[in-house]
Formats: C-alpha cells, sequence, structure tokens
C-alpha cells in the first residue's frame, strides 16, 4: 500500500487535506489550530536537534510537511467560511454563462418537443434540472439513471471525445499539436462553465485537463493520480465541497470504475468490437453503480434494480445526443440539414422517455433499502477487504469481509426484531 501511494504523490496532500477539513468541522477552530501549530513547532524543534539531512530522516519531513498541509486546511475552511457571510463578490463570468444559456434555452424552444421532453434535454445539454417535472425526475431515479439530468463527467467526456473528432484531420505534431491542445482544453472549459460548473463536470473536466496535457507533453500520466490531483484542486479552492453528494458520488463512482472496471473486463475478453463496446459500457456501469450504491441507499433510500438494463440504451443514445444537441444550439434556422438533425434529436428524446416510462412501470423497478451511516459504512468496509481479497487473493481479507458482512447482516436481523415492538 505504501508503494501504490509513493506512486501517486497528491494522494497524501489529499488525505492531509480531507483530514483538516474534518478537524475544523468537528472540533472548535480555535483549539484545533493551537494544537496544530504546537504539534509543528515541536517537530520543528526536534528536528533541529537531529542531523535531517540523510534519508533515514525523511520521516521527520514527512511529518512537517502533513502538518502544515493540515494546518492551510483548517485556516482555508475558516476563511472560506468568512468569506461566506459576505456573499457581494463579483461573479462576471457567471453571469456571462447565465446570459448564454439563456439564449441557448431560446433556440431549444424550436424543437417539437413535449414539455417534459424539453425540460429533459435542457437538463442533458445545459445542466438546467430544476423545471423537471417531480414524477419525471423520480421515473429516471428509479430507473437508475438520474446521473443523466445533471452534467457530470460522462457529460463532459462525450463533448471531449467530440470535438477531438472533429480535430482529429489535423496532424498530431509540431505545432497543429499545441492548437488542438488548445482548442480542447477551452471549448472543454466553456461547456463546463456555461453548464453550471457543477461538481461532476469540474471534476471530469479537471482530469481531462490534467490528462491531455500530460500527453500533450509526452509524459505518463496515471488514473489513480489524476484523480487525486483533481480533489485536491477542487478541495483546496472550497474545501466544503467534500461535503455535497454530488462530489462524493462523483468521485466515488470514478474511484470504483478504476479500481473494477479492469478486472470486470478481463472476466470475459471478447474480441468482436461489436460485442466488446458494449460489454465495456457494462463493466463501467456495473463498476459505478457498485461503488456508489450504499451512498445512494443513505441518501435516497432506494436501489434501481433494473439500472443495467436501462444503462446500455441510455448510454448508445446520449453519446449520440449531446453532441447533436450543441451542434443544433449553434446553427441557423435557414442552414441545409438544420431540419433533419432537429428531427433526429426529437426522435432521440422522445426514446429516452419512451425508455424511462417503459421501465419505471414496473413496481419492482427499485427496491426501498432504507440505510444510517453506520450501515454505509459497514458495507463500504465489506466492499474494500473484498476488493482487496480479489486482487491479493490473501484469506484473511476473505475472512474480514465475511465477518463484516456477517455483522452487517445481525444488525438487520436486529433491527427487523425490535421495529414491531416499538
Amino acid at each position: 500500500m505504501l508503494i501504490e501511494l509513493q506512486k501517486r504523490p497528491f494522494s497524501r496532500p489529499l488525505f492531509c487535506w480531507i483530514l483538516g477539513i474534518y478537524l475544523y468541522v468537528f472540533f472548535p477552530y480555535h483549539w484545533t489550530v493551537s494544537i496544530l501549530i504546537l504539534a509543528l513547532l515541536l517537530i520543528l524543534v526536534f528536528s533541529c536537534t537531529k542531523n535531517t539531512q540523510g534519508y533515514n530522516n525523511r520521516w521527520l519531513w514527512g511529518l512537517v510537511f502533513s502538518f502544515s498541509v493540515i494546518v492551510l486546511a483548517v485556516l482555508m475552511c475558516a476563511h472560506r467560511d468568512l468569506m461566506e457571510s459576505y456573499a457581494n463578490a463579483d461573479h462576471s463570468l457567471l453571469n456571462w454563462a447565465n446570459t448564454v444559456r439563456e439564449r441557448l434555452f431560446a433556440q431549444l424552444e424550436r424543437l417539437q418537443l413535449t414539455v417534459p421532453g424539453r425540460d429533459v434535454l435542457e437538463a442533458i445539454l445545459l445542466g438546467n434540472a430544476h423545471s423537471i417535472d417531480k414524477e419525471v425526475r423520480q421515473q429516471f431515479s428509479v430507473t437508475g439513471v438520474a446521473h443523466i439530468l445533471s452534467v457530470s463527467g460522462f457529460h463532459v467526456a462525450v463533448v471531449c471525445g467530440f470535438v477531438r473528432f472533429l480535430l482529429s484531420p489535423f496532424p498530431s505534431y509540431g505545432f497543429f499539436k499545441w492548437i488542438k491542445y488548445g482548442l480542447t482544453l477551452c471549448l472543454l472549459w466553456i461547456f463546463t462553465l456555461i453548464t453550471g460548473l457543477a461538481v461532476p463536470s469540474v471534476r471530469a473536466a479537471l482530469m481531462l485537463s490534467f490528462f491531455l496535457t500530460g500527453r500533450t507533453i509526452c509524459r505518463t500520466t496515471d488514473s489513480y493520480n489524476t484523480l487525486a490531483a483533481s480533489a485536491f484542486f477542487m478541495l483546496v479552492y472550497n474545501p466544503f465541497n467534500l461535503f455535497d453528494i454530488g462530489f462524493q458520488l462523483s468521485y466515488l463512482a470514478v474511484w470504483f470504475i478504476l479500481l473494477l472496471q479492469p478486472f470486470l473486463n478481463n472476466l470475459i475478453v471478447l474480441r468482436n468490437p461489436l460485442l466488446a463496446q458494449p460489454y465495456h459500457w457494462i463493466t463501467i456501469a456495473v463498476a459505478a453503480q457498485v461503488g456508489t450504491a450504499f451512498l445512494c441507499l443513505y441518501y435516497f433510500g432506494q436501489f434501481p434494480a433494473l439500472f443495467l438494463l436501462a444503462n446500455l440504451p441510455f448510454s448508445f443514445i446520449t453519446t449520440l445526443l449531446i453532441p447533436a444537441g450543441l451542434v443544433y444550439l449553434f446553427l441557423p434556422d435557414s442552414l441545409s440539414g438544420t431540419g433533419l438533425l432537429a428531427i433526429c434529436i426529437e426522435k432521440m428524446t422522445g426514446f429516452l422517455l419512451y425508455i424511462v416510462e417503459a421501465f419505471s412501470s414496473y413496481s419492482w423497478a427499485a427496491f426501498i433499502i432504507p440505510f444510517d451511516i453506520f450501515d454505509v459504512l459497514l458495507g463500504y468496509a465489506f466492499l474494500f477487504l473484498f476488493v482487496l481479497f480479489v486482487y491479493r487473493k490473501r484469506p484473511v481479507f476473505l475472512i474480514l469481509s465475511l465477518s463484516v458482512l456477517t455483522s452487517f447482516l445481525i444488525k438487520i436481523l436486529l433491527e427487523s426484531l425490535w421495529l414491531p415492538a416499538i
């Protein structure tokens, strides 16, 4: 584990920063800062009495670095709290983005869509999910595709892939390489800004920015380190993103995709691209759902039973709908082919609503399973230990995971016995 952490240098400051956020939230601010600064001074004084030039004393400077990051995290939380008290800051960039978004909403009025269809399309393309009817939102949640209604990493990845496809005719060397890199980043962040800077979309934009930068300067990239770096920068900007539902679900989903998806892909090796790509989408959906299942049960109290069947057609259609919709938003009515593109967008949006209505009509489409915070902790403890057993093949991890599962089942049994009496 220590070797893996050494390969991902951003994981260590991220851990210290998160620890500092929790210390600020759960303990008195002045006492926390005083104790941390005192501990940091004691470490510095102790280091001065030692010969700290040798490699064997690197742990001492590691402690200095860790305590410094924790202190900065606590101070940043206090600063963010203070800034929240003065909400008169100038947000001219966001105001510009809102103005552009309002104009784009008017462009969608040209489409022959029902009110629910237009609301869903606005949410998918522009991140405006506020006007969606509660019943429609519930149908998406029950079906297991509610993430489509908010601009997330999936949307940003589709936009990035579409931009790279448009720029693919240009050479990937010399001056053209930097032109493609600059245009991709600009369009990526403009899309993220116009859609409201949602936490999952910012996470995806940061990760793709790091990844594209690494490829452009001919450096190898590590997905885990990129994930940790994006989380660190987001929490530096706003430490309280840590308690945002979108932040938690987004990072858990991506982490488990990185962790489980290669293993699931290797279970069945498909060489036919017509079968391999759908199976690739299935493994991504399964890994993300496994990683976020316990947290979704805690926040929403239900688990979609048909998420796998619904996500496959949804992923395919939305992958086509997002670039088609964005192109349509910037085309004039008089241009040849605009009418045909509008018909395609209308048909795809209608088909999405049809799928949601069809799947959500079943009474068993979602299981109602209320979870408390202790259930979440037990669930993820079991999951992490079982994943460790799968990768490490050590029986001790299997025994521990089964022990946690047994404790969880005993808890459920005791609750079922006590609740009727209450």
